[in-house]
């Protein structure tokens, strides 16, 4: 998410935990992640977090993410988990700005099971406090429609997956605004004729539209190279990848709509 967005949502969530004390000065805020970006070989991280898909897929959740004072974020660095709660997340005195931060400061260590957990209990507090009615123990059912979304560089984006294994973007899906140099030519071009069909009107999908994979809709979409598998993801943080594995294998349109027939562009690709 562009920071603005993405701190808006953890200073409110900051302030279902706290007593409302805190200050969200915008010129001192900032985020910072538990788990590092990117953790040395060998480190406690490295050992805590074996499996580097594992570690993606948590690294961003917002059970990692804790607010700091830009003054703490400027020295952040990969130390273990127990010297970056004292050094960096603390104060002198050992006191910390944010709620969030002391409830993270509180545990005796950071290891997958202890962010999955801490995952639930996020975003169950969402559940109440906006009364998104989501469950985040619910299991998704093998029969059910399951509903992706995207949002970067401006995008707001929903699909879901086709029956042959092909991603639709969802009629009212916004794209962003432009494209950056990583995003191909091909699809450049190909975003032009959807704009020119009219099936794109004011950057807004004015219908269904079929994708051959999801990273090619990311991809359009976003306006920049994009991996479909991880970047779009169910309401409750979970990747494309993770729900739908790689039992789905791309097959021929079959006469359907689409500007990717089999044999073109692809995930790997994208």
């Amino acid at each position: 998410m562009p920071s603005r967005r993405r701190n808006y949502i953890i200073q409110r969530l900051d302030s279902f935990v706290s007593d409302g004390g805190a200050k969200y000065d915008v010129k001192l805020f900032t985020i910072e992640h538990v788990l590092p970006q990117n953790p040395e070989k060998g480190s406690e991280w490295d050992q805590l977090w074996p499996d580097q898909d594992e570690r993606a897929f948590w690294l961003n959740r917002i059970a990692n993410l804790v607010p700091l004072t830009r003054k703490h974020n400027s020295a952040a660095q990969n130390y273990d988990f127990a010297t970056k709660k004292k050094s960096y997340f603390q104060n002198k005195g050992g006191i910390t700005s944010y709620t969030l931060t002391t409830q993270v400061v509180n545990e005796d260590s950071w290891t997958p099971e202890v962010v999955s957990e801490r995952q639930k209990t996020l975003l169950a507090l969402f559940s109440e406090k906006w009364d998104l009615k989501i469950d985040p123990s619910e299991e998704l059912n093998d029969d059910e429609e399951i509903m992706f979304h995207l949002a970067i560089r401006g995008c707001n984006a929903s699909g879901c997956v086709g029956n042959d294994g092909s991603f639709i973007v969802k009629a009212g899906s916004t794209i962003a605004r432009d494209t950056t140099p990583s995003c191909q030519s091909s699809y450049i071009e190909i975003r032009k004729n959807l704009i020119d069909n009219g099936i794109i009107v004011d950057g807004v999908f004015t219908q269904d539209y079929v994708f051959d994979s999801p990273s090619a809709a990311a991809v359009i979409v976003g306006g920049r190279s994009a991996n479909g598998r991880r970047e779009w993801t169910t309401l409750d943080g979970r990747q494309y990848g993770k729900v739908v594995g790689h039992k789905i294998e791309r097959s021929s349109r079959n006469g359907t709509k689409s500007y990717f027939q089999s044999g073109g562009t692809g995930d790997k690709a994208a």
